[in-house]
């Protein structure tokens, strides 16, 4: 399988999972009702991404 195409994968299914717990959270009233749960979701993952970004181009996991 190609890398891209596997990550794209993997980042669907971080999103899914991200997505269905801030519902959770949401229909329980733990979070604010305006928060945008997909826009979120992306968030969290961006974030995510960027960590490891910036980990790696510091060349030492214990960076941050």
């Amino acid at each position: 399988m190609e890398i891209k195409l596997l990550k794209r994968k993997v980042i669907d299914l971080w999103r899914h999972f991200i997505e269905k717990a801030l519902k959770k959270r949401y229909l329980k009233k733990i979070i604010n009702k305006n928060i945008n749960i997909k826009s979120s979701a992306s968030f969290i993952i961006g974030s995510f991404e960027g960590f490891i970004m910036l980990s790696k181009s510091s060349q030492s996991e214990g960076f941050y």
